[in-house]
């Protein structure tokens, strides 16, 4: 009979601490880096209270204990090192500490403001370039006539323009008027 009462006892007892809320546990890390000796300044606006902003966590020193918030949790130890015992309510000064001292805590990053647009250049100039005022018909050069035959690929020089016929006689009939000659195609 005595082994059932064990029995039943243990059972009772299992029974009874995983009941229990989950609570933060006694942690053994040392949340100050080696050969770093932290450097105490005193947190603004609260009192007795000092941070060390040259450790990369969160340790403050009150009186003679110190204080590691840690993963939402907040323990207590008698050395900047440990070992760290869990707070089940916090002090009322560690409210009062500034969030922007807290290294370890996410910090809420305003939504990103999305650049302004470019301004859209017209594809058409609202208004046409002037136009400049056209020159005086004495200052306009005479135009040359366009060509009769169209370019060549590789043109040649052309032929000199052939000698005026020499004025008639009055008396002779005038002499027909000669064509003129097209350079022969180049090969």
């Amino acid at each position: 009979m005595s082994g059932l009462l064990q029995l039943l006892t243990i059972m009772a007892l299992g029974m009874a601490l995983t009941a229990a809320p989950a609570a933060a546990q006694d942690i053994h890390i040392n949340p100050v880096p080696p050969q770093v000796k932290p450097q105490w300044l005193p947190v603004p606006n609260v009192p007795g209270v000092y941070y060390a902003p040259n450790i990369p966590t969160d340790v403050f020193r009150h009186g003679a204990k110190y204080y590691f918030f840690w993963n939402g949790y907040l323990y207590r130890g008698s050395k900047p090192r440990g070992p760290w015992k869990s707070v089940n309510q916090p002090p009322a000064w560690f409210t009062a500490i500034d969030p922007a001292l807290f290294k370890t805590l996410k910090k809420e990053t305003p939504a990103p403001v999305p650049p302004a647009p470019a301004p859209i250049e017209p594809a058409v100039p609202a208004t046409p370039p002037p136009i400049p005022p056209a020159p005086p018909p004495e200052a306009v050069p005479p135009a040359e006539p366009a060509p009769s035959t169209p370019p060549q690929a590789d043109p040649e020089p052309p032929a000199p323009a052939p000698e005026p016929a020499p004025a008639p006689e009055p008396e002779a009939a005038p002499t027909p008027p000669v064509a003129p000659v097209k350079p022969p195609d180049v090969m």
